[in-house]
């Protein structure tokens, strides 16, 4: 066997499969991906990340050497049994210690030194072989070992072991302690004086020598009366880490549990891989290096970060333990502050699983209307036409369709066209007894969960609360909008009362800044004369609107007449912002179209069902249309704006005379037009169901 095929053996590969990794790329640098990392104290730090068959050869190699031959012992860093921990140790209870830095550590290791240190002891190899492995180790073109490459610590241990048995000769001389963790060098000692510059000047001496050069900025002396920080952890008392490292830690948990974990991992990725991610306008949402438009799942964000904090917590917990057999008060407090760090993340995690879980229930509600096999089915006709059909289609569907209705489809470009009527197939149909249904869940102060967390002073469950909240988000995709918002928004506040604590139930309205949510949410949804609290004034609120239009036009133009029969004691549930809105849209359109002098507004109880009825109408009965037939005559953008607003909440009817059909009723949400009685002048109808 040749002394190449020998070599390749040794890592366990055939000689052709060897040469192909080295030999067959244009570059070997091809098996880097350069990544730019800020540095705290300013600047970046180069990574190489390995990947493809480079890797893999990497770990063989080093696997076969680490195995074989060992670095010296006054290395500490990336050697088998030894760390962090154990450099800190040796220095422990001293007096003075001297750091010192290697500058450009990794840079300065290139492939001529790697190559004549694989031909010297220990390793004593063959030039070919020497060669073979110094290119596995280093960048292409006499490169240096890269920084992210399984070899790189150990090849310089390795390298190092000359320099490490010249400083530690150096030491015991001088009766000095010495270790070495990767390029961070340490002297200590227990005498009291100690010249620091003549230490200084042989370290700067023998680094030459030894082909590196010594970073003179991060040279340290500390003495006892200051913290004694060795590659991060202090030995002044026992063995810990500095207050900031824990404030930072306690910082970000708190962050995490007063607002969401996605908005600390945007800055975590900002200040650590110096990308400032931000979210895309298309959805599903997604994250983006504005960059180089590199995307990334905001999931996998979020996890990154979360595995970023528990490793700086782990890391305290480590170093908490290594005081157990030094001083068991220093670990008892330590290691208590290690668990509660431990139990915050542990409760941030748990509410990161079940907002997701709360998501992918979302998610399937959604979905399961949309893969429903007749939308399917209508989706692929649409996916077929042509831009005829295709116009066709979205004329007869604004008329029978409500959603085509108050979401008119006018896109210039026939294919975001097709997509946004595919967008409008896939909605469900909004269903008003879905709203109905929420509105008796509002009322019902005993067995519904709403009803209790809006009317008891009585504690309910975070268990009852996660049911009935899986309940609702089934019930979300035909509830009206904004309705639906509402009153998911309003169920995640609940939820967040839990998240705060570790309590299983939890009373709410004993809860100050919670009952301001009540208050608030009930406003919204509910019309009420009596309690500002708890509902909306309706009177109030179209005295300020009629006030407000009748500052608009002059005196002796259009006025508008209030009904006060019937509004003092109206109490009903419904969107109460949406409502209050499209009243302002159809006063508006009425005070510019309208041909009388008077617009009224009015309110009743319907004695058959119980419902509100309010009518906005003027006192013109001259004829509006030749005739009525479908929706698109009379809904004009404003009107479809106020379709949209109230559709799930509430009929909405509009009825006018006709030169040739006398009075006609047409449903705004349904397209249905009928015949109807006279009425005093062109008239707005709105009728709100009461539960």
């Amino acid at each position: 066997m040749t002394t190449y095929s020998i070599t390749a053996s040794l890592l366990g590969l055939r000689p052709k499969h060897l040469t192909s990794i080295l030999y067959a790329v244009a570059s070997r640098d091809e098996y880097y991906k350069e990544i730019h990392i800020p540095k705290n104290g300013g600047g970046t730090r180069t990574i190489h990340a390995v990947h493809g068959p480079m890797r893999m050869l990497q770990r063989k190699l080093y696997h076969y050497l680490q195995e074989r031959y060992e670095p010296s012992k006054y290395a500490t860093g990336f050697v088998r049994g030894k760390n962090i921990i154990e450099n800190a140790k040796i220095h422990r209870k001293n007096k003075v210690i001297i750091k010192f830095d290697i500058k450009d550590f990794f840079p300065s290791i290139i492939f001529p030194r790697v190559r004549g240190m694989f031909m010297q002891k220990p390793f004593s190899f063959t030039a070919e072989r020497a060669t073979t492995f110094a290119q596995i180790c280093c960048l292409d073109n006499g490169g240096p070992i890269p920084q992210g490459a399984v070899t790189s610590p150990y090849i310089s241990n390795m390298i190092c072991r000359k320099l490490d048995s010249r400083l530690s000769g150096y030491a015991k001389k001088n009766r000095l302690v010495f270790s070495r963790y990767a390029d961070d060098m340490v002297f200590s000692t227990n005498q009291n004086h100690l010249d620091s510059e003549l230490i200084t000047t042989h370290v700067r001496k023998i680094l030459k020598e030894e082909g590196f050069e010594l970073n003179e900025a991060k040279t340290r002396v500390l003495s006892k009366r200051h913290p004694q920080s060795i590659t991060g952890v202090l030995v002044n008392e026992g063995l810990n880490l500095r207050r900031t490292y824990i404030r930072n830690i306690r910082a970000m948990l708190y962050k995490c549990e007063k607002t969401d974990v996605v908005t600390q991992a945007i800055e975590y990725y900002r200040r650590v891989r110096g990308m400032s991610l931000q979210w895309t306008d298309s959805k599903p949402k997604q994250l983006v290096n504005p960059e180089n438009g590199e995307q990334f799942r905001a999931q996998i964000v979020k996890d990154e970060f979360l595995a970023h904090l528990e490793g700086k917590i782990q890391w305290y917990g480590f170093v908490a333990r290594s005081n157990r057999e030094l001083k068991p008060e220093h670990f008892e407090t330590r290691f208590a502050l290690y668990e509660r760090l431990l139990n915050r993340l542990r409760k941030v995690g748990e509410r990161e699983t079940e907002r997701r879980n709360f998501a992918e229930l979302r998610k399937h509600a959604k979905d399961r209307y949309s893969d429903d096999p007749e939308v399917q089915s209508a989706i692929e006709r649409v996916q077929s036409m042509d831009e005829q059909n295709l116009n066709s289609f979205i004329h007869e569907q604004e008329i029978d369709d409500i959603r085509f209705y108050v979401h008119p489809v006018h896109i210039a470009e026939f294919e975001d066209r097709k997509a946004r009527v595919v967008e409008l197939l896939s909605r469900p149909v909004l269903d008003p007894n879905r709203t109905i249904d929420l509105f008796r869940l509002l009322q019902d102060s005993q067995g519904s969960i709403l009803g209790r967390l809006v009317h008891q002073d009585r504690p309910i469950s975070k268990e009852d609360l996660r049911v009935f909240m899986a309940d609702f988000i089934e019930r979300q995709p035909k509830l009206a909008s904004t309705l639906s918002h509402l009153t998911d928004t309003f169920l995640k506040n609940a939820w967040k009362r839990f998240d705060l604590t570790s309590d299983t139930s939890h009373d709410f309205w004993e809860d100050s800044r919670f009952r301001v949510k009540i208050f608030e949410y009930m406003k919204r949804i509910r019309f009420l004369e009596m309690d500002p609290n708890t509902g909306t004034n309706l009177f109030n609120a179209l005295c300020v609107i009629a006030d407000d239009y009748e500052k608009e036009v002059p005196e002796d133009k259009k006025r508008i007449v209030i009904q006060l029969d019937h509004l003092m004691d109206l109490e009903f549930y419904t969107d109460t912002a949406n409502v209050l809105e499209s009243i302002r849209d159809v006063l508006k359109s009425m005070l510019r179209h309208s041909k009388g002098d008077k617009i009224y507004l009015t309110t009743r109880r319907l004695e058959e069902s119980n419902a509100t009825a309010l009518t906005i109408f003027d006192n013109n009965q001259t004829p509006h249309f030749p005739e009525l037939s479908t929706r698109s005559q009379v809904g004009h953008g404003k009107l479809r704006s106020v379709a949209r607003k109230l559709y799930g909440l509430t009929e909405y009817k509009i009825r006018c005379l006709t030169i040739g059909d006398g009075w006609k009723e047409i449903n705004l949400h349904t397209g249905e037009v009928r015949e109807t009685s006279e009425m005093p002048g062109y008239s707005h109808y709105f009728e709100f169901p009461q539960v």
